[in-house]
């Protein structure tokens, strides 16, 4: 029997999409792994809500959520991750990224770290923002059209949690259609 736990969710369509995901280790040595990709366009509109609670010693737990948001689409990243007392040797990390790509187009992300034990590792990184004006200066002055380059920077962006899917999701395929319309 194992204590790994891997969660993978891909957001791509919906007027309005909550996604809420709890997790509770109460296992010594359980670990988790919650993976969200999400792309939002037109009036989407995406909540997600993430705690993953350590109860236990030499827990660990990793969340990654990424975003690419178009036209007037909206999300909102609430990642909470506790540490009880006694969870000794745990590690926590907690990441949400979201890649504005219109000026109408609107993220928030707010990470909650709630650490009640001395002996532990934790740690979040959070962004929102548009792309790189000098990357895609860069790109297009080496002859690329601006929506090749914006696609390119959306795909080095994406890259890491590409990389974590099973290759039976087909996710690449999928990505480039959506990207199709940049």
């Amino acid at each position: 029997m194992t204590n790994s736990n891997k969660t993978i969710c891909v957001v791509w369509t919906g007027k309005e999409k909550q996604i809420i995901k709890k997790m509770n280790l109460s296992k010594e040595g359980q670990d988790v792994q919650i993976l969200v990709l999400l792309l939002g366009k037109r009036d989407q509109k995406v909540n997600v809500d993430i705690f993953v609670n350590h109860a236990k010693s030499r827990t660990q737990s990793r969340v990654v959520v990424k975003g690419v948001l178009f036209d007037r689409a909206q999300a909102e990243v609430n990642g909470r991750v506790s540490i009880e007392k006694g969870a000794v040797d745990s590690k926590a990390w907690l990441e949400a990224k979201l890649l504005l790509l219109s000026e109408k187009a609107s993220g928030r992300v707010e990470p909650n770290l709630e650490i009640c034990e001395n002996e532990v590792v934790a740690g979040h990184a959070t962004t929102v923002g548009q792309v790189n004006e000098e990357e895609l200066f860069y790109l297009m002055s080496r002859g690329l059209p601006t929506e090749t380059a914006t696609r390119l920077l959306v795909r080095g962006f994406l890259s890491s949690i590409l990389a974590e899917f099973p290759s039976s999701y087909k996710i690449y395929e999928k990505l480039e259609k959506r990207l199709s319309h940049i």
